[in-house]
């Protein structure tokens, strides 16, 4: 069924996270001698259903598939355990198309699996070789928080004490510091607001509006995607099912 040898032994397989720029995660996959490369790409974010499909392997479904947009390829990761050919787990990344072409296809051993593409991330993700400025989606709140160590509540008490000017101030500098080239002489240009004045994404009377309401406008606010990417927030990647596995099956 599967078309490869019930005598074929367990293949290592290794995962080199390689580097994440201009919005994509670059990834060498290798089972036994075979290799193949990877791509991650922000605009069709696959991180969760990515995350989904390790976790599900973790907890024991016998058959699960995750399939992503490189850009302009489609591909899919399978796995299988034989439950009735001595519990074996066969490994498949291959092209995501009828009769697409299987690029590796192996016996795995599970936590061998896991570990590599999951510890491994999060080793890539703390490390030089990734700038989370060059994947992920980032918002006014998320720079925000980060220099000044506060909460969401914190910074919309402190926001719903200024005027609009002092709010657009304090986002354009915000925004100006991370991406330069959309915040230009007090202007934002995005795709959500093509190139407006920071004034005018809120409402003429947001400064004579009750504190309830104008927090709600400026938590919408806060939400803006003010980066060039909007992959997966990788900094805050955890998974509780795949860390509790990974440490109950370590060897």
């Amino acid at each position: 069924m599967n078309n490869i040898n019930q005598t074929e032994k367990v293949k290592i397989i290794k995962v080199d996270y390689l580097e994440g720029l201009h919005g994509m995660i670059e990834i060498n996959v290798s089972l036994g001698k075979d290799t193949e490369h990877i791509r991650f790409y922000h605009v069709y974010d696959p991180i969760e259903e990515f995350i989904a499909w390790l976790e599900a392997i973790c907890v024991g479904v016998q058959k699960c598939e995750f399939w992503f947009i490189e850009g302009v390829d489609d591909k899919r990761f399978t796995f299988e355990c034989e439950r009735f050919c001595y519990g074996r787990k066969l490994f498949t990344v291959a092209e995501d198309y009828h009769n697409g072409k299987i690029l590796l296809h192996g016996y795995v051993d599970q936590y061998n699996l896991i570990e590599q593409l999951y510890t491994g991330m999060k080793t890539f993700v703390s490390s030089d070789k990734y700038d989370y400025t060059n994947y992920e989606r980032i918002t006014f709140y998320d720079i925000y928080k980060k220099k000044n160590n506060l909460n969401r509540d914190d910074v919309l008490s402190f926001l719903c004490q200024k005027s609009v000017d002092e709010i657009s101030e304090i986002l354009f500098n915000i925004g100006h510091e991370l991406n330069p080239d959309d915040f230009i002489e007090g202007n934002y240009d995005s795709t959500t607001t093509n190139d407006k004045s920071l004034k005018k994404i809120y409402p003429d009377n947001i400064d004579s509006m009750k504190e309830k309401r104008k927090k709600i406008i400026l938590n919408n606010i806060l939400e803006d995607n003010i980066a060039c990417h909007s992959g997966y927030k990788l900094s805050e990647l955890h998974s509780e099912i795949i860390e509790k596995y990974l440490k109950e099956n370590k060897k």
